[in-house]
């Protein structure tokens, strides 16, 4: 069994760092105008909730769990507005960043080493709009990770618990937690041979109980099924589930944005490699580095398939966990040594806002 790495700060400071940290993003960003492509249309179709539309069915959306985080904060704020909209978005960043720095605290035992890698995670969670894929790409880190530390069923009902409710916040992110699961879940079976079909049961209890939401809805909401159904018939007749973009080499553009995109989707599948082999050999902080390895490669088809910032901000986020369990230097040593200051320097170095303004 992989040994679980030695805790840090507690679940509560982890939570007040998280909690700070989306609050002063969100201040920083109060100003921002809206971006009515895509921030405008989750606006829009949580205000259409909030007002009893049926995300799909009555508006162009993805799967309904966004809208319904969004309206209901507009509904305990009692306003429809886009600042209603921002604070939902902060509350769910500071979510994933919580989620984030629970898996990291095994390999950070500071305070402030912590809030300086939660920065890197939430200054990664951009465009704002994307905090949902996000947050879930780090919940699934998380939930990886205990269970490769403890392989018995109750942490396999969890995986398949994630892996089932991650269908109701969109299609394609089932998928890719569904991949990831799959091959861990074989792993946890190779390290756990005594108790295989207990752990294949109850990973697929949990998968029942997570799509359980998204199947109610389905059965009981009229017209939605069919406007599902209407959904992937379209994506299966183009031939795609993404609008197609090629991935540039990166000795064939000029663009900066383009070329460290394409420079990063060159390097991560060898982090995703590097981590999983030596996560693999079980050595010490193994169960992070390897679930994080395992999320981010099956997320990674998210950026090949769009090959821009955007869509990097979401696949990189588990291979950032990955990245500061090596750069730590935990896996060599037996306590951590990276300085806060270090991280921080590589936060602002490497960010996507530092990107754009390049």
């Amino acid at each position: 069994m992989i040994p679980p790495e030695r805790r840090a700060p507690a679940a509560p400071t982890l939570a007040l760092i998280s909690a700070l940290l989306a609050a002063a993003l969100f201040l920083l960003e109060a100003r921002r105008p809206l971006d009515l492509s895509d921030e405008g249309l989750l606006w829009y179709g949580s205000i259409a909730t909030l007002r009893w539309q049926i995300p799909l069915r009555d508006f162009q959306a993805f799967e309904p769990a966004r809208y319904y985080w969004v309206a209901a904060f507009m509904r305990l704020l009692r306003s429809d507005g886009p600042v209603a909209l921002r604070i939902s978005l902060a509350c769910c960043m500071g979510l994933g960043v919580w989620l984030g720095l629970s898996a990291l605290r095994r390999v950070f035992s500071s305070t402030l080493g912590l809030a300086a890698a939660g920065s890197l995670l939430l200054l990664w969670m951009w465009p704002s709009y994307r905090a949902f894929e996000s947050t879930l790409t780090l919940a699934t880190v998380l939930v990886a990770t205990r269970l490769l530390e403890q392989p018995i069923p109750r942490r396999a009902f969890e995986l398949g618990l994630l892996t089932g409710a991650a269908w109701f916040v969109g299609r394609n992110l089932g998928a890719y937690d569904l991949a990831a699961s799959v091959v861990l879940l074989l792993w946890t079976c190779h390290i756990n041979r005594q108790e295989r079909s207990r752990l294949l049961g109850a990973w697929l209890g949990g998968i029942g109980v997570g799509i359980l939401p998204l199947l109610l809805y389905c059965l009981l909401v009229p017209g939605f099924l069919q406007a599902e159904l209407r959904v992937n018939e379209q994506y299966v007749r183009a031939g795609a589930t993404n609008l197609a973009k090629s991935l540039a080499w990166p000795w064939t553009t000029s663009n900066a944005e383009t070329l460290r995109v394409s420079i990063a989707a060159l390097l991560l599948p060898l982090l995703y490699l590097l981590g999983a082999w030596r996560g693999a050999r079980r050595g010490l902080s193994a169960a992070l580095l390897l679930g994080s390895s395992v999320v981010a490669a099956t997320y990674y088809h998210y950026l090949v398939s769009r090959p821009d910032l955007s869509h990097l901000s979401l696949a990189i986020e588990p291979a950032l966990v990955s990245a500061r369990t090596f750069s730590n230097g935990s896996l060599l040593r037996s306590r951590p040594t990276m300085s806060p200051s270090t991280v921080s320097i590589s936060s602002a170095a490497t960010s996507p806002h530092t990107v754009m303004s390049a």
